[in-house]
């Protein structure tokens, strides 16, 4: 809605649409960890300082490498190279740090990116039936799908990593330093490209109060999003809230459908279907893993029980 404009009002450049977002995530976040008198709140501890700095170059990268992909790729087909991210951190966080990851959790993984591709492929034939009319544009894009696809790609790895850090990190730094880092990444990059003449970028200031609004709104909701992914990757090493990323992409069908008013397609059903199919199969795992716990924590019990029975039973015989 920002970047579209409509009703004689002026688009919000992409790179204004972040910063805005990026600075009503910072400025929340250090008031509270101020009043709160978190520990070395503006940087972390020192622990995990080198964490947090790759997991802001990964962040950067990530946001990067989408947004700069939708230059080369239509929106469609950068958005399903994305949602690699969720399946390959998975992957990695296994190899890197020894994790069991199921065939049940892998499959369920598989069959989540499927729902995404299957929701964007009626979209994805849409657009290149219309790119492709025109010539220029067929070798325009000839020329520059490559490009695009490995800029994507480089993002998809930014995103994997990111996570990982985010796991790793666990609960050693507040999830709003965590947070924080990104932000401070983001803002020095934003300085950047509208400081520097030859790389400068305008940003739109005559707006109305609606598109203010708007924008403070992304931006609020995006510091609201944050802060659960982000508690929700440092406190569950499972593959469950990783994938839960694919959620989003049920819930922008449902607004294009309350908002735009754009009808179902077979292929959009489908593609709900496997992802909520998904998510649901790595959810089953969690009561088992529970119940392990928990009988393990009773086997333990009744070990110290039976241990401190034969020891007052040895006492009573001396």
């Amino acid at each position: 809605m920002l970047q579209t404009g409509g009703n004689g009002q002026h688009p919000v450049p992409t790179l204004q649409i972040i910063t805005c977002r990026m600075i009503l995530t910072l400025t929340p976040g250090i008031i509270y960890l101020y009043l709160k008198s978190v520990p070395d709140f503006i940087l972390g501890d020192r622990e995990v300082r080198r964490l947090l700095f790759v997991r802001a170059v990964a962040g950067v990268i990530g946001v990067g490498g989408f947004y700069a992909s939708m230059i080369y790729l239509p929106l469609v087909e950068a958005t399903v190279i994305s949602f690699i991210s969720p399946l390959l951190a998975t992957i990695l966080t296994s190899k890197l740090t020894g994790s069991n990851l199921s065939m049940r959790q892998l499959c369920a993984s598989c069959v989540c990116f499927i729902g995404v591709l299957c929701i964007t492929l009626s979209k994805l034939f849409d657009s290149a039936d219309g790119y492709y009319d025109d010539p220029n544009k067929e070798a325009h894009r000839n020329s520059s799908l490559v490009l695009g696809v490995l800029i994507a790609l480089t993002g998809v790895v930014g995103s994997s990593i990111t996570i990982i850090c985010v796991r790793q990190i666990g609960s050693r730094a507040h999830p709003l330093i965590t947070m924080n880092y990104l932000a401070y990444s983001m803002l020095f990059l934003s300085v950047i490209l509208y400081v520097v003449p030859s790389q400068r970028i305008s940003y739109s200031w005559d707006l109305v109060p609606e598109q203010w609004i708007t924008l403070v709104g992304v931006g609020l909701f995006a510091f609201l999003m944050e802060i659960l992914q982000t508690t929700g990757f440092a406190i569950d090493s499972s593959p469950r809230a990783v994938n839960m990323l694919y959620f989003q992409a049920v819930l922008a069908l449902c607004a294009d459908l309350v908002i735009w008013k754009t009808k179902f397609s077979v292929w959009s059903l489908a593609g709900a279907g496997c992802i909520i199919t998904g998510l649901i199969c790595i959810g089953d795992a969690a009561p088992q893993d529970v119940k392990s716990i928990s009988s393990i924590s009773t086997a333990s019990e009744t070990e110290l029980q039976n241990i401190d029975g034969q020891v007052n039973d040895q006492g009573r015989t001396s």
